[in-house]
């Protein structure tokens, strides 16, 4: 399987160190480009696309482990062409509402490995292409591994390979994949 990964994250946080609490405010715009698996077109390579926005509290504990519930919201999209009655039609984009959990750990202040993991509410935002069908509901797993870099370890380099499954009333894909991402720390 062909997979091509490429997402941009800002990230905006400010930490306050109170006993085993720090507090984070986090803003991600980006977008993913991955292969996926779908039962409808078995001879494709996909292109996803997703932008997103989190609000989350960053909960530190013994100086490694960092659990961040969140809750957000995002536009996903799949450029894949569906081949009905002889033309070639796409799926319509997907607004969502999301709430979730991250989870890192620290081995060290270059290697960090996680577990995030989110549930998806949302609908479709036109019906002229393919119908998602309403309400669409899903899941986004993924095991972000991260490196950081730089002086004080402000920049970081994270790979991520996830698990996207969309489910509605007319239609239901799984995207397998991966992410790629470069951020700062404030």
């Amino acid at each position: 399987m062909r997979n091509t990964s490429s997402f941009c994250r800002c990230r905006i946080r400010r930490n306050i160190k109170k006993k085993l609490t720090d507090e984070k405010i986090s803003f991600t715009i980006g977008s993913v480009f991955a292969s996926a698996l779908s039962d409808a077109i078995a001879k494709s390579f996909p292109i996803i696309g997703e932008a997103e926005f989190r609000l989350g509290y960053n909960f530190f504990y013994n100086g490694r482990d960092h659990l961040t519930p969140f809750i957000g919201g995002g536009v996903f999209k799949d450029w894949t062409k569906i081949r009905i009655h002889h033309k070639r039609r796409e799926l319509p984009y997907l607004g969502y509402g999301t709430i979730g959990l991250l989870y890192d750990h620290e081995f060290n202040s270059i290697f960090t490995l996680g577990t995030n993991i989110k549930g998806i509410l949302g609908g479709e935002t036109s019906s002229k292409y393919v119908r998602w069908g309403s309400p669409v509901i899903g899941f986004d797993i993924s095991v972000p591994i991260t490196f950081r870099f730089g002086h004080k370890r402000h920049w970081d380099i994270r790979i991520e390979p996830f698990d996207i499954y969309l489910h509605g009333s007319e239609s239901s894909r799984n995207y397998v994949g991966g992410r790629s991402t470069i951020g700062y720390r404030f």
